[in-house]
């Protein structure tokens, strides 16, 4: 009944709702590509018949190139089949299709179909050997930057903003597109006032991928400055990065306790950026164990809050 940013932020926020009967208002849907067994079963393929067979709902655009292609095309009619020569026209056509699906994709994902095999390959720390990520290109828009700002992270990491004219993208208003490093801004030659071509790095993150058109203010490459801007200590360069050395620059405690009280580590109900900024900007929290030790009380004088809060 409202309108949303993106199908990824809707479902994500549906799913997080409290009562179920709202959740189940919303018509969302699923498309199942991996499923266990008590017993192995010895293909991806048969994995996803027995998952077809459970009422799962599989994906119909599914690709099969190797040997054995011929049954695998007779046991599943809609399916693509072929020898592994063919994957790469099939990447091509799932390209070309991209936007007349019902749904947005960003990929494919190319797995090995013998599952004994995935065993023995096994995994990295970060991802299974036997599958990759085929990423296509990233819908880009252009706008013009306004400013560049540094950030300081938690770990005192320093980070280029761009803050440009507000453009939409793949379903989102983007104002701010991040230029990772020094390296990276030298790299675009990219200056304040240029026009820039604007991506979502995996559909998600900001970027900006080229300079289009350079300005007419005679404004040079960026650079970093000397000082962080929070604490004005001298910055330190560790290989492609700055970083601010200063553990107690107050963007970096107050990193460090956003992180703390986020949902991904502890999860702290009601301590949102907002509350959190009352208790650094009053003295009465500076690290982590301050949050377990400082006075309650003393937050009544605020505005807003009350015994309750």
């Amino acid at each position: 009944e409202t309108s949303y940013a993106n199908p990824r932020n809707l479902a994500a926020g549906t799913l997080r709702r409290v009562k179920s009967a709202e959740v189940a208002a919303v018509p969302l849907d699923i498309l199942v590509y991996e499923g266990h067994f008590p017993t192995p079963k010895p293909s991806h393929a048969r994995i996803l018949d027995e998952l077809a067979e459970l009422g799962f709902k599989c994906n119909p655009r599914t690709g099969y190139f190797g040997p054995g292609w011929q049954g695998i095309a007779a046991d599943h009619p809609h399916w693509r089949a072929g020898p592994l020569e063919g994957l790469g026209a099939f990447v091509e056509q799932a390209r070309a299709e991209r936007r007349s699906r019902g749904y947005e994709i960003d990929g494919l994902v190319i797995k090995l179909d013998d599952i004994p095999l995935r065993e023995e390959l096994g995994f990295t720390g970060h991802h299974p050997r036997w599958a990759m990520a085929f990423k296509f290109e990233a819908p880009e828009a252009e706008s013009v930057v306004q400013r560049i700002e540094v950030q300081v992270g938690r770990t005192g990491r320093i980070t280029p903003v761009a803050r440009i004219a507000p453009v939409r993208l793949s379903g989102s208003t983007i104002s701010n597109a991040t230029l990772h490093n020094q390296d990276y801004v030298d790299l675009l030659e990219l200056a304040v006032g240029d026009r820039v071509s604007i991506s979502k790095r995996g559909d998600v993150i900001p970027a900006v991928e080229r300079v289009v058109e350079k300005n007419d203010q005679g404004a040079r490459t960026w650079r970093m400055p000397e000082r962080c801007p929070s604490c004005q200590s001298l910055l330190r360069r560790v290989g492609a990065h700055h970083f601010c050395p200063d553990p107690d620059c107050p963007d970096q405690v107050r990193g460090r306790l956003q992180f703390f009280v986020a949902r991904g580590q502890m999860d702290i109900e009601n301590l949102g950026p907002e509350t959190l900024a009352v208790l650094i900007d009053r003295g009465l929290v500076r690290e982590v164990d301050d949050l377990y030790r400082f006075d309650p009380q003393r937050l009544l004088a605020e505005p807003g809050f009350g015994e309750k809060k």
